[in-house]
């Protein structure tokens, strides 16, 4: 049954085309440019310009510049308000699907979502997507149904796969709309629009108008860019889905070899899709689940690193008497890969609580080496006395801001930034400010309990027409880095000895078979050709510029959203490689992926998401840094990383320990002390100070703890241009 089309059907669409397409379709001339309104247009580009780094000379000229447009074509841009010439509909896909799925009578999938569309509240604001869903829902069905078709023996079925992957786009989409929709409830409610004598009625009725296809669509016409972003992620998870199916499907029997040789898992009963950041058009780690209980780990990328890494501990374990490390099962399949599922479990001795601790120290030693990045706590599985490490991505990752001036600050800063800290494991904090002590995300913290560093966004009065959202500091969640001893919570600062114990054990293994490692043959030389991770910019930066992006001042036309990612410029100041790459990094922030960058342990070349090259970015390859550093790792290097790790464990106690007010009570010493004494022990922290100081042809400066605020500890670069008085 075919409904009719909308007259309205090209009004609006055109605003959620964003500021590169725009400037492809003027070049094109493609748009209409005959009207433009001029006043608004400026006042547009003033506060475009406005925007840091754009308001100091240069930075926008390069930004024009990069996208190929004159200052002139801009203003064109940014006063237009009407849209294509000829045909809009052929120009712009995702809009003329929209529409179709709104205007034509499909299939409903009911049979197979018991409860899904049973009750409004049940969808939520996701009931006003019903169309659209239902249609990716049945194609979904559908390929589902051919890959069945295809084998003897499939490992799921057809008919129940669209309830096993809808929770992953429901929560997806939910987060995509609830602010705009909340907006609207209120736009509702103010105006009268609401039927019902209580909140909760009128909150019911507002999902009743959401089932109304015409009022639904006149929302998304209003927010284009949001309705254009629906239709990116629904047409992501459909693929990726599929993607998925067929390669459990081609790799079942491998599957069934490597990881149930001894017991049938069953068919496929659930899929968690919220393991990991999005990356390459919505892919993402994936946790399937098995009728017969166990789980499996997908990942979209090749697991030769992984593997080239199990082979460096195996090597590992077969040299010293240090406690050997668990190496989980494994299958790589090229263009993607299947790893065991570590479940997190509690130890069961003060033993394995020890030993634990000891691995944790020998991992730090070995990831050191690697000049590996990121082992923060969601990196991490307590797996009884066992810690496994899950994200391997950013060994060798490369050195950026190199070539600074060599002061003694600046060496105190690298000393300090390629220490073992760099690793991620060791307790830090971070955010910290006059009302907080930060957070610890750390690989052997992450404490449970914290609150997230800033007021995040909370909905209130959930289920009413006054739902609305605030800002809070809300609990994080509780990770599964951490050990327990028979159910109960472990704290790591009890562990120093046993961390720095792992930690000599494998820093002495390394230097004892330094030769061997680096041998054109050994574990090292392994690693070259393997794709690594380079983070650019820190994940938090590219996660708010994404949860900004779905606010409703920036849905209503694209090019509020493009001067919202160019927020990415701000950092080209400090860091002028960045300039590179902004193009890429909104390349995968337009299809709200977190932007990913990789390169190869061999070279100095990285690679966007779509396989841009950028040769030549480091100073310094992978290779070349793991060999200079294991060459540079003798006692005394040894003596500095346990400093590090001690002072990083105080920082942590003094931190907590800021929290509580304390009085001190100075006595008088119960003996006499002698001047000779008192001097020794001066000479011995004047020589200690001279062997851990850092020193330039113009001065001194030296690591240690100090105060970052009021209340929040650190390891620091500490001198005398710092005013931070310790030094004295």
């Amino acid at each position: 049954m075919k409904l009719p089309l909308p007259q309205s059907f090209n009004l609006n669409w055109y605003q959620g085309v964003h500021l590169t397409e725009r400037i492809a379709d003027l070049h094109a001339s493609r748009l209409n440019t005959d009207t433009i309104a001029r006043g608004r247009a400026a006042k547009r580009l003033r506060v475009w310009k406005s925007q840091q780094p754009f308001d100091q000379g240069g930075y926008f000229a390069r930004r024009l510049a990069m996208d190929q447009i004159t200052e002139d074509e801009m203003l064109q841009l940014l006063g237009q308000a009407s849209a294509y010439q000829g045909e809009q509909t052929k120009l712009l896909p995702w809009a003329r699907d929209l529409e179709d799925a709104f205007t034509q009578a499909h299939p409903q999938v009911r049979a197979c979502f018991p409860g899904l569309w049973d009750g409004e509240e049940d969808a939520g604001f996701l009931i006003a997507l019903r169309p659209i869903v239902d249609q990716a829902l049945n194609r979904l069905h559908t390929g589902a149904q051919k890959l069945v078709q295809s084998r003897d023996v499939s490992p799921f079925d057809a008919d129940l796969v669209p309830a096993i992957f809808f929770p992953h786009l429901r929560r997806r989409l939910l987060a995509m709309l609830n602010r705009t929709m909340v907006l609207e409830l209120n736009v509702a409610r103010l105006e009268g629009h609401l039927d019902g004598e209580t909140s909760e009625e009128r909150f019911h009725s507002f999902l009743q108008r959401l089932q109304d296809r015409e009022a639904t669509l006149k929302i998304l016409r209003e927010y284009p860019v949001l309705a254009r972003q629906i239709m990116v992620r629904i047409d992501q998870w459909l693929t990726y889905s599929l993607e998925f199916l067929g390669h459990l499907c081609a790799d079942w029997d491998k599957i069934r070899s490597e990881f149930f040789p001894d017991c049938h898992p069953g068919l496929l009963v659930e899929v968690q899709g919220n393991a990991g950041d999005n990356h390459r058009n919505g892919r993402s780690v994936l946790i399937g689940r098995f009728s017969g209980g166990p789980k499996l780990v997908y990942k979209p990328r090749s697991l030769t690193l992984d593997i080239h890494f199990q082979e460096l501990l195996q090597w590992i374990n077969e040299r010293g008497s240090h406690a050997s490390f668990r190496t989980p099962g494994l299958l790589d399949c090229q263009d993607h890969g299947w790893a065991e599922f570590i479940a997190a479990t509690s130890c069961k001795s003060e033993e394995e609580v020890q030993l634990f601790y000891e691995r944790q120290g020998g991992y730090l030693a070995l990831l050191y080496a690697l000049e590996a990045s990121d082992f923060h706590m969601e990196n991490v599985i307590a797996a009884g006395e066992h810690p496994v490490l899950i994200d391997l991505e950013a060994l060798f990752h490369p050195r950026m801001g190199e070539g600074l001036p060599d002061s003694a600050h600046e060496r105190t800063a690298r000393a300090l930034n390629y220490s073992v800290l760099r690793v991620g494991l060791l307790p830090r904090r971070i955010f910290g400010d006059g009302e907080s002590n930060g957070i610890d995300v750390s690989g052997l913290g992450g404490a449970s309990g914290q609150l997230t560093p800033n007021a995040v966004l909370s909905l209130e009065a959930s289920g009413t027409d006054e739902m609305r959202f605030t800002r809070r500091r809300l609990p994080m969640l509780d990770q599964a880095n951490r050990p327990s001893l028979r159910g109960a919570e472990i704290d790591t600062q009890d562990y120093g000895n046993a961390i720095i114990a792992g930690f000599v054990a494998i820093y002495d293994v390394l230097l004892q078979y330094r030769d061997d490692l680096l041998s054109p043959d050994g574990p090292i030389a392994r690693f070259s050709s393997d794709r690594v991770r380079v983070l650019l910019r820190p994940t938090e930066v590219y996660g708010l510029l994404l949860w900004e992006s779905l606010h409703p001042d920036v849905l209503r036309d694209a090019l509020e959203r493009d001067r919202l990612f160019d927020h990415l410029w701000m950092a080209v100041q400090d860091s002028p490689y960045l300039e590179r790459v902004i193009m890429a990094e909104r390349h995968d922030l337009l299809v709200g992926d977190v932007p990913i960058f990789t390169s190869l342990p061999s070279t100095r070349t990285v690679w966007s998401s779509t396989d841009q090259k950028y040769d030549e970015f480091f100073a310094q390859s992978g290779l070349e840094m793991v060999a200079q550093r294991l060459r540079q790792m003798d006692s005394a290097d040894m003596d500095r990383q346990i400093w590090f790790i001690r002072a990083s464990l105080t920082s942590l106690s003094l931190a907590e320990a800021a929290s509580v007010k304390t009085r001190r009570v100075m006595t008088a010493p119960t003996s006499e002390v002698s001047q000779e004494s008192l001097i020794a022990h001066a000479t011995r922290v004047g020589d200690r100070l001279k062997e851990l100081a850092l020193e330039s042809k113009e001065s001194v400066s030296w690591v240690g703890i100090g105060l970052e605020n009021e209340r929040s500890w650190s390891i620091l670069p500490l001198g005398p241009k710092l005013y931070d008085g310790l030094p004295g």
